[in-house]
């Protein structure tokens, strides 16, 4: 049986995984799951794959190109033995160690965001080997030769995704909020964190105070924290703290197993933070999203 491994960093390129997996009718004791970051993932799988995100094989990753993650998927999951397809939001070490493989069967990419709208020099040939692709990637943050121009196919919401890529490649996927028991109603306001490594040598309560200034009537009912924070426990507990002040009293934080992307689908949602990829699937879908322009520059170099 071909095992359909799946990585994902984020909600919505969980949530896209999921409605291609219905779509294709993919059991879920043929899914290999890999976290890159703590995602809430409904559909079960057989296998679940710890993703190390430790200082040395982060470096061994970067400086030397040797991926301990995918060396370890690949021996966990037998693949040298097994048939295999990738998942991936974009060409991350685990394809580029294992897309060449010869039981890989195919590499699909599932929208991420902001990156899936990006025009030009986000693709690159993989059957030419140019160290600078590759080198790029590592050294990161990945903002150019994401994907794979011969990969199997693009998986996403609408045509407009991926512009670079061949339309016939596209797999068109619907989300739904069916089945999903929300949190948030009509109109609540919610605060959109920023990745927690961006908020580390700032003071915390100055920051939740720009925020109630952009959000109506300075009112915030919740804050979505980033999946980042499970890295950084001190920084939540910081957060925590700061939530007990007077003048966040009305503001709770929501619980990170809640989908902002399907709390979005459900309710028109007014949305405060700086530049993110929920952004565009808030506006999308007729939701408001006011980003907070005073506090930019702690993406200068996003």
């Amino acid at each position: 049986m071909t095992v359909y491994i799946i990585i994902v960093a984020n909600s919505i390129q969980a949530r896209i995984a999921e409605a291609y997996c219905r779509d294709k009718l993919i059991s879920k004791d043929s899914i290999a799951l890999v976290p890159l970051r703590p995602v809430r993932w409904s559909l079960g799988q057989e296998y679940i794959h710890k993703h190390l995100t430790d200082k040395l094989s982060r470096h061994i990753w970067r400086i030397l190109g040797i991926s301990l993650n995918a060396f370890l998927l690949k021996r966990r999951l037998n693949l040298s033995k097994r048939k295999f397809i990738l998942i991936a939001p974009w060409h991350n070490e685990y394809l580029e160690v294992l897309s060449d493989e010869l039981n890989c069967l195919g590499t699909f990419y599932c929208e991420e965001g902001d990156l899936s709208y990006w025009k030009k020099d986000v693709m690159f040939d993989g059957k030419k080997n140019n160290k600078k692709y590759y080198l790029e990637r590592r050294t990161g943050p990945a903002k150019r030769w994401l994907f794979d121009k011969n990969c199997s196919g693009f998986i996403c919401t609408s045509k407009d995704c991926f512009p670079a890529a061949e339309s016939s490649l596209k797999e068109i996927v619907t989300l739904s909020p069916s089945n999903y028991c929300n949190t948030t109603k009509k109109g609540d306001v919610i605060g959109v964190m920023p990745s927690a490594s961006r908020m580390l040598r700032i003071n915390i309560v100055e920051f939740l105070k720009e925020y109630l200034k952009k959000a109506p009537n300075g009112k915030l009912n919740y804050i979505k924290m980033h999946p980042s924070f499970s890295v950084y426990p001190k920084l939540e507990i910081t957060l925590r703290e700061a939530l007990k002040l007077p003048e966040f009293k009305n503001t709770k934080i929501m619980n990170q197993d809640v989908d902002l992307e399907l709390e979005i689908l459900a309710n028109t949602l007014i949305l405060v933070g700086l530049e993110s990829s929920v952004e565009r699937f808030a506006i999308k879908n007729g939701s408001n999203y006011l980003k907070v322009s005073s506090l930019l520059m702690l993406q200068s170099d996003r």
